[in-house]
């Protein structure tokens, strides 16, 4: 790494901090911090673990997903390597910025065969899936319920873009074999040296997109992804009832937007202040008092945040960063 790209980390870890120490700030002034463990301890057990088990269905449901795209290159990743790399990439997620965990998770599967640019390209359709069904909640909640305006116009602007960019990728998928020959012929253009290299990044970004083409690889992703969503608002609305506050799934639904429409902010490992301060907001559309939000978003950051960071820790021990020699 060189000066200034450290100099580029340490300023994003600067400005994290600053945002963190500010929202934390916001969560906490109003809120008396007795009263609101006084609340987390009165949580219901059983409803706490139903939001665990929401939990753990959501990781699951992702490398089945993830499954479904690697299948492409015909190579088996079994369910424990597919779930410790994902694990491991939420972790770094959290704990790192510019989305290190996910060239991490490629590079993880990429080394067992796949390669680091075919992986990278299912990562990238996984986001591109999600950020559609993000959008997809975000109008069925708008329709339901009364967000406020910034949220309201960020989110349609977002889903203008998301679905430009879906029809981009159908049309890319449907003339790949088209696409392909360009990209090719383009890297002609360059020193043979480097067009060596070009090629076959480019055959394996071009092959990501064959799953568009099976019509049952593609209903797969679908499911997967509607109940990836399903088990990502569980835990939130499990949550709701632990603690005996109003709103139901339209409140799990709304609160989850907004933690979306924040978790792409800078911030301290974990989101700790961002994260409470996104409930308190969410959840004050419904009446809850600032220190019950708090309270909830403290008891969801511990049951949706914490584990996955103490998963993805240990989930990085004993996986392979280095291929064999006769692997290369």
């Amino acid at each position: 790494m060189n000066r200034s790209q450290r100099a580029r980390t340490a300023l994003r870890w600067a400005i994290g901090l600053i945002l963190g120490v500010f929202f934390l700030y916001l969560a906490l002034r109003d809120v008396p911090l007795q009263e609101a463990a006084a609340v987390i301890a009165q949580a219901k057990p059983g409803w706490v673990a139903l939001a665990f088990l929401g939990m753990a269905l959501n990781n699951a449901a992702k490398v089945w997903r993830w499954q479904v795209l690697l299948a492409e290159r015909r190579l088996n990743v079994s369910f424990w390597l597919g779930l410790r790399t994902i694990l491991a990439g939420q972790m770094l997620n959290y704990i790192l910025p510019a989305r290190t965990g996910d060239f991490s998770r490629a590079y993880l599967v990429g080394i067992q065969g796949t390669g680091t640019v075919y992986a990278l390209g299912t990562i990238a359709l996984e986001k591109i899936l999600d950020t559609l069904l993000y959008g997809l909640l975000f109008l069925v909640t708008a329709l339901l319920f009364p967000l406020p305006g910034w949220l309201n116009n960020s989110g349609i602007t977002l889903l203008i873009i998301v679905s430009v960019l879906a029809v981009v990728i159908l049309f890319l998928a449907r003339y790949s074999g088209g696409v392909l020959s360009l990209g090719v012929r383009i890297s002609h253009k360059f020193p043979a040296s480097l067009q060596g290299r070009i090629e076959p990044r480019l055959q394996d970004a071009v092959e990501t997109l064959g799953v568009m083409r099976r019509g049952q690889a593609l209903i797969s992703l679908i499911l997967w992804s509607l109940f990836i969503w399903f088990t990502a608002i569980l835990p939130n609305w499990a949550l709701l009832q632990a603690l005996a506050l109003p709103g139901g799934w339209l409140a799990a639904m709304t609160t989850l937007i907004f933690l979306q429409a924040v978790v792409s902010l800078p911030g301290v490992p974990g989101r700790v202040g961002i994260f409470q301060y996104a409930c308190i907001l969410a959840l004050g559309l419904f009446g809850v008092s600032e220190t019950l939000a708090f309270s909830y978003g403290v008891l969801l950051q511990a049951v949706t945040v914490l584990p996955v960071i103490v998963a993805g820790v240990v989930s990085l021990w004993g996986l392979k960063w280095q291929t064999h020699p006769q692997e290369r």
